[in-house]
């Protein structure tokens, strides 16, 4: 099948990626949002396009423990995207029902380059919390 037969707006998965981090020093672990930015750089840069990171039109992820009010946003901004549709689904969604979301926003034509993204520091914060010391962000 080539390029050429594929029907317009069919969702394609271009870039995967993964960061995780582990230090004794609670401090040298990153952020929520830190780590998202790693893994959605690390994702196009998988792709062979770093580029596309300007382009992305909509970002969705799953409902974290970070106060961040829209930290799809926020990584658009830090990426160059000019407008985005960011989406934060309830706890307890699975990736697998907000990849299907997205490919379905995209095959209707509901957007051109879609991220899905999640990140998870609890722990740090929990360590620092407990150490009596600040959760910074």
């Amino acid at each position: 099948m080539s390029a050429s037969s594929i029907a317009p707006h069919t969702p394609v998965l271009v870039g995967v990626s993964s960061v995780t981090e582990h230090n004794e020093d609670p401090l040298k672990i990153g952020e929520p949002l830190a780590l998202m930015e790693r893994a959605l750089r690390a994702a196009a840069q998988d792709a062979g396009a770093p580029k596309l990171l300007a382009e992305m039109d909509s970002v969705w992820m799953p409902r974290g423990f970070w106060d961040y009010a829209d930290p799809g946003r926020l990584l658009a901004e830090r990426c160059g995207a000019a407008s985005v549709h960011s989406v934060i689904a309830d706890v307890g969604i699975l990736q697998t029902t907000i990849l299907g979301e997205a490919a379905k926003a995209l095959a209707e034509g509901r957007g051109e380059v879609a991220v899905i993204l999640g990140a998870e520091a609890r722990d740090r914060a929990s360590r620092l919390q407990r150490a009596g010391r600040e959760v910074p962000l």
